[in-house]
């Protein structure tokens, strides 16, 4: 009778624990006999590498409170808080990241992603790949940045067109007396994702093409006892070459740019693609000798606000003081909160960017955005420029192009295209202000410079040999739109857009 009892109260005792701070998912597999282990480390002492992998991180800093769950998601200080709780050692453990650092918040897209830098070198990050945002501020900036880290930038499918690498393909580091090899990737599309100027003269390979010749020159040439990959795209693109990429000695396949977590383990092969936003990171695990690998996505939440670790704290204080400055002043109030999606007929952000965009353009009736150039909603409430850097991060600026009906029929059928003062009519056909487009006639049109590059697939060199460069940067329309309107709001905005598509 008392050892049931023991054994109730056991049982109470564990229904009744309190939810953990940090949620995991995980996912484990035994080896698969089909697949043998590479031969450097395949045998000896148990010898295990612990790795934990974040992406997409896009500046933020200080993560998101949530009021009506007074509920911190993610950020810097809660990776931080995790490590420590999980004991990481760097002469065991390793941390990488999948790219896009710091365009985001204006607490680091002000800065340029400085503070980024400094956070990724206090909490030991070994290496990243290179993501496409990594080009968002230009080169001179990438390179002050590459200068100032402590980890390295890998991309082994970037070459230039004479030939050379721009970045590092791979980084040899030891852990736990194991040569690990870490093979950076980028994203092949990346020209269309990012300022093309900045990637002029760059090739950027199929990485599927690359990743198993890399991982053996790893194992062959650079004496690497496994490989972990980390790439800036979704790691199941490598689903028809896991067997090769398992026997060239890669235990883990790391990814992110497509902000839809993921994990499993493949045999002894570890897949994972963290949420965004340092909301959860990856844990990998491999135990090289017994040729096995785990793999969790942990959540990191908190319910309170304060900053634990001094040195993350100081970076932090000097990065608010230091983008305070410009960012504080209030442009205005909106009435209701403008959400980042939808259809035009409800995207708040669109509308207000189109808007202030017509008002600033004497010449032009039409203003057309990408969808993926807005990153977070506005709440109601003041607007500080803050915040409309945090919409609007990238450095881009306002260009005129001239467009037949034709072409701007394209333009608006595009499913990046946020279009105010055009619409398209019954048939499928371009009209601005709710009439016809004459055959012949050319429409001046706004845009930003990142799709006059051909960003997202967009085609306006094609259709507009001689674009006039206005020299606006495309934030500051929104800024004096603000300023001027005073208070505005997701109504407001929809009656103005709507009146825009009228005769």
């Amino acid at each position: 009778m008392r050892r049931w009892f023991g054994l109730m109260l056991i049982a109470m005792v564990a229904c009744a624990s309190p939810k953990p701070l940090f949620e995991s998912e995980q996912s484990a597999a035994p080896a698969d006999p089909e697949v043998k282990a590479s031969e450097p480390g395949a045998s000896g002492t148990k010898r295990v590498v612990r790795i934990y992998h974040t992406s997409d991180e896009h500046g933020w800093l200080d993560g998101r409170f949530s009021r009506s769950k007074q509920t911190r998601y993610g950020g810097t200080e809660l990776l931080s808080r995790f490590l420590k709780s999980q004991g990481f050692d760097a002469r065991r453990d390793l941390l990488v990241s999948g790219g896009d650092m710091w365009t985001g918040p204006a607490i680091s897209t002000l800065l340029e992603g400085r503070p980024m830098v400094e956070v990724f070198n206090h909490l030991g990050y070994v290496a990243t790949a290179v993501g496409n945002h990594e080009f968002d501020f230009g080169l001179d900036v990438l390179h002050r940045n590459m200068a100032a880290s402590k980890f390295s930038y890998l991309a082994g499918n970037v070459s230039s067109v004479t030939g050379e690498r721009p970045f590092e393909a791979m980084k040899i580091v030891e852990r736990s007396g194991l040569k690990v090899a870490i093979i950076g990737l980028a994203y092949e599309a990346t020209p269309k994702v990012t300022r093309p100027d900045a990637v002029a003269g760059m090739n950027f390979e199929d990485p599927t093409a690359v990743a198993v010749d890399l991982a053996i020159e790893a194992r062959d040439t650079r004496g690497a006892d496994f490989s972990v990959i980390v790439i800036h795209d979704n790691v199941k693109i490598f689903e028809p070459h896991l067997k090769a990429l398992h026997a060239a000695g890669v235990r883990a396949l790391l990814g992110g740019h497509v902000h839809t977590p993921y994990h499993e383990t493949n045999g002894s092969l570890a897949l994972c693609v963290p949420k965004d936003k340092l909301k959860e990171l990856c844990e990998v695990e491999i135990d090289l000798a017994e040729d096995r690998v785990r793999v969790d996505r942990i959540k990191i939440t908190s319910k309170d606000k304060e900053i634990k670790d001094p040195a993350l704290k100081a970076i932090l204080d000097q990065a608010k003081v230091d983008s305070d400055d410009r960012g504080k002043e209030v442009l205005g109030q909106l009435t209701g909160p403008l959400p980042n999606e939808g259809e035009l007929a409800d995207h708040g952000l669109g509308q207000l960017v189109g808007q202030a965009w017509v008002a600033a353009d004497e010449k032009a009736a039409v203003a057309i955005t990408n969808r993926g150039g807005l990153r977070m909603s506005l709440p109601a409430g003041p607007v500080t420029v803050s915040d409309i850097i945090g919409v609007m991060p990238f450095t881009n600026s306002i260009v005129r192009v001239h467009l037949t009906g034709p072409e701007l029929t394209e333009v608006l059928k595009h499913p990046q295209s946020l279009a105010t003062g055009a619409s398209l009519d019954a048939d499928g056909k371009a009209q601005v202000g709710g009439r016809a487009i004459p055959a012949g006639r050319r429409v001046p049109v706004l845009i930003n410079d990142f799709m006059l590059f051909g960003g997202d697939g967009y085609r306006f060199r094609k259709y507009d040999a001689a674009p006039v460069m206005l020299d606006i940067p495309w934030r500051r329309p929104v800024y004096a739109y603000l300023r001027q309107v005073g208070e505005t709001g997701p109504e407001q905005l929809k009656r103005a857009w709507l009146k825009s598509l009228k005769p």
